[in-house]
C-alpha cells in the first residue's frame, strides 16, 4: 500500500532528451543561432515560420537541461476580430487558451503530465502581459508572444524587467497588428538605432514550414495586401 502511495503522488519528470531542433529554413537558422548568442531576441514574420514554436522548444529544452529554472509565457490579452467575451475561471483559466501556440511545443517536448506539473509548482508560470509590471525575472526563459499588439510603452516595460541569467524572446507579425500604434516596430527601430543588445530577426514567405497551402495562401494575401 505504502508503495503504490508513493508512486500515485510521484513527481512527473521531463519526457527524455527528444530528436534536436533543427532549422529548415535558412532564416530559422538565424533565429536559433540569435537566441543562443543573445540575451534578448525580437522576431517578426509572417504564420508558419517557427517563430513561437522554435522560442518555446528551447526554453523546453533549457528548462530540462537545468540552464534556466522557470519559463515564463505572456502575451496581450487581445482578441483577434470579434471577442469571445469574459472568460470564466481564475487568471490561469482565463489566460490559458491564448497560450495554446507555446503551450503545445511545451507538451510535445516535455510530457503533458510535466508541463501541467510544472505549471502548477511555478516552473512554467502562464500570465497576461499586464501582470508583468514591477517584476524582474531572474534565471529564467521569458516568451512575449503576439507582441505586435503591445505598444511600446508595454514593451519597454517587459524589456527592463529582465535580470541575470535570463533569455527573453518577444515574437509577432507586424502586419497582423490589430492596433495602428504597434510597438514592435518601433521597438526593433530603437534596439538597432542605439546598438542595443537585443538581436532582432526578420523571417519571411520564405520561411514558412507550416503547410504548403499555408504559405499560398500567405503569399495570395501579401499580394492583395490583406
Amino acid at each position: 500500500m505504502r508503495e503504490q502511495r508513493l508512486q500515485v503522488n510521484a513527481v512527473p519528470k521531463p519526457r527524455e532528451q527528444p530528436t534536436p531542433l533543427l532549422a529548415k529554413t535558412d532564416g530559422q537558422l538565424r533565429l536559433i543561432r540569435a537566441i543562443k548568442d543573445n540575451q534578448q531576441v525580437v522576431v517578426s514574420g509572417p504564420a508558419g515560420t517557427g517563430k513561437s514554436y522554435i522560442p518555446a522548444v528551447m526554453a523546453a529544452d533549457w528548462l530540462r537541461e537545468g540552464r534556466v529554472k522557470q519559463i515564463i509565457l505572456c502575451r496581450p490579452m487581445v482578441s483577434v476580430g470579434r471577442s469571445m467575451g469574459f472568460l470564466p475561471g481564475d487568471q490561469l483559466e482565463k489566460t490559458m487558451p491564448w497560450m495554446i501556440p507555446l503551450i503545445e511545443p511545451l507538451n510535445a517536448r516535455l510530457g503533458k503530465s510535466y508541463v501541467e506539473h510544472a505549471i502548477k509548482s511555478g516552473k512554467i508560470e502562464v500570465a497576461p502581459l499586464e501582470t508583468m509590471r514591477g517584476r524582474t525575472f531572474k534565471d529564467s526563459f521569458v516568451i512575449l508572444d503576439e507582441a505586435q499588439n503591445c505598444d511600446i510603452e508595454e514593451l519597454k516595460m517587459l524589456v527592463t524587467r529582465i535580470g541575470e541569467e535570463t533569455q527573453l524572446v518577444i515574437d509577432g507579425d507586424i502586419a497582423q497588428s490589430d492596433r495602428k500604434d504597434s510597438g514592435l516596430s518601433q521597438l526593433i527601430r530603437i534596439a538597432e538605432k542605439y546598438d542595443i543588445g537585443c538581436e532582432p530577426v526578420s523571417l519571411t514567405l520564405d520561411d514558412v514550414v507550416r503547410s504548403g497551402i499555408t504559405k499560398q495562401w500567405l503569399i495570395a494575401f501579401h499580394k492583395e495586401n490583406l
